[in-house]
């Protein structure tokens, strides 16, 4: 394979809402003195030439966690995503946790509003409503 082109292929990514997706891709590793470089690494298929024989690994960063979960799930590799995303896919089975050990970062909720003494009512119910739907969740229940 060594001085063939390589084409990547990240055609599973794909935004549910229909927008239009951002891709970059880049190595992680190759081997030690390669001069391999990527062609189109903004695009769903770019492609390279292995100028040595050894592992090329790579990466892809794309602008939409359901294509990255799709991707994963696809066997194109892991993904760091928001548990929410990917808790029924874990507990149906058709991924695990690749990294166990890793620290989960937690995110905040807030609501924001303009300043003043006086909170409209329907925005001071819409608080309560968020904070007693979110009290007691962990970040994989949302």
């Amino acid at each position: 394979i060594t001085g063939e082109t390589v084409t990547l292929d990240g055609g599973l990514s794909q935004d549910t809402d229909g927008d239009t997706l951002s891709y970059l891709w880049a190595f992680v590793s190759k081997p030690e003195s390669s001069a391999a470089a990527l062609t189109g690494a903004n695009l769903s298929t770019p492609s390279f030439i292995p100028d040595i024989a050894g592992d090329y690994v790579l990466s892809l960063t794309v602008n939409d966690g359901q294509s990255l979960l799709n991707a994963a799930v696809g066997g194109l590799g892991i993904a760091y995503l928001p548990s929410f995303l990917y808790a029924d896919y874990v507990r149906n089975g058709l991924l695990e946790d690749a990294i166990p050990d890793l620290p989960m970062e937690t995110q905040g909720i807030y609501a924001v509003y303009p300043p003043g003494r006086y909170t409209q009512p329907k925005v001071r119910a819409f608080i309560d409503f968020l904070v007693d739907k979110f009290r007691e969740k962990g970040p994989d229940e949302w």
